[in-house]
């Protein structure tokens, strides 16, 4: 396989698990550079999933499940996230893209979800580069819906910012 770079910085990235173990599967990989070390889904992730079936369905659900083992991504998760997914642009958008969410998941979970368009809106499914940040702590939905409208504020500064934080 060729090798493949990051989607942000466009240093060397690797196929790994979460805890930044190579592996040989080519679905989840993250940047090598240091002072990056940003993650991002390979495409062809989808094609592992039953996409004959709703990304809904029993089977997808169990797959998407052991694809989390697999790659070492906790399942259950304390608390609450905000996350950030960087977009591809737009012909019509001037500053770069994001899209903020916030999630009872881990963030590469949810990163894939939308890439599989589960539970995904806003047509950002076919957009979607890398993951871009997060951030945890927050205890309740509420909190992180506060959250998630606090940093879609903050980063609609510098971007283009896409989510139900900017309404």
């Amino acid at each position: 396989m060729k090798k493949i770079k990051c989607r942000h910085c466009k240093s060397e990235a690797v196929s790994c698990d979460f805890k930044g173990k190579k592996n040989k599967k080519n679905l989840l990989f993250q940047c090598q550079n240091q002072k990056c070390k940003k993650f991002f889904w390979h495409g062809r992730v989808k094609n592992e999933f039953n996409l004959k079936e709703k990304p809904d369905s029993a089977k997808n659900i169990l797959i998407e499940k052991n694809l989390m083992k697999s790659l070492s991504i906790p399942l259950r998760v304390k608390g609450r996230y905000v996350y950030v997914l960087a977009l591809s642009k737009q012909k019509d958008e001037k500053t770069e893209s994001l899209y903020v969410g916030q999630t009872g998941r881990h963030p590469l979970q949810r990163y894939l979800q939308h890439l599989r368009k589960y539970k995904s809106g806003r047509g950002i499914s076919n957009r979607l580069k890398y993951l871009k940040d997060y951030y945890s702590g927050f205890t309740t939905e509420e909190d992180s819906l506060n959250g998630e409208k606090v940093i879609s504020k903050k980063l609609m500064k510098s971007y283009k910012v896409y989510g139900d934080g900017t309404k």
